[in-house]
């Protein structure tokens, strides 16, 4: 058989905006619109940061401080570097019940706090990683826990398969 030619280059993927869908799909737009997943994941704002803006929060000898400085939302948290800063929270993650901030790190990639707004008892809480013995294969995972309930491993998987 003949060899295949190759595949024309295809133009970079990128976000066309709610809008551009809204004109073929109105009724599923409308019903995002008024959904938290449209509010998933916000630049960080004051009107889109909904916990307090100037807190400290410690538990387990571990402090993390929050502050806004010229319209901007800092966390001053220990890196993955082991050196405390100062990071800007570039956007938010989630809306209710819990809201956390995403911080810039190396390479292009966001890391959220370990701590996250409780909108419903409006408060900050910490502890949001826990390690926890897996059920399936007896060993300590990292697992991401929302209000008291393990929903997914920290690396993405559910917590209910190795």
């Amino acid at each position: 058989p003949a060899p295949m030619p190759a595949p024309e280059p295809i133009e970079a993927l990128r976000f066309v905006g709610t809008e551009t869908c809204a004109r073929c799909h109105a009724i599923e737009a409308t019903a995002w619109r008024d959904s938290h997943h449209a509010r998933a994941m916000q630049e960080a704002r004051d009107d889109t940061v909904l916990g307090t803006a100037e807190a400290t929060v410690s538990e387990g000898g571990v402090e993390t401080r929050l502050s806004r400085r010229d319209g901007k939302h800092f966390v001053h948290a220990t890196g993955p570097d082991g050196v405390s800063r100062d990071y800007e929270a570039l956007y938010t993650f989630g809306v209710d019940p819990l809201q956390q901030l995403l911080l810039p790190l190396d390479r292009g990639r966001l890391q959220a706090t370990t701590i996250a707004w409780d909108a419903r008892q409006r408060v900050h809480r910490r502890r949001l990683v826990r390690s926890r013995s897996c059920k399936s294969c007896q060993q300590r995972h990292r697992l991401l826990v929302v209000t008291g309930h393990i929903r997914q491993r920290f690396d993405g998987r559910p917590a209910k398969r190795c």
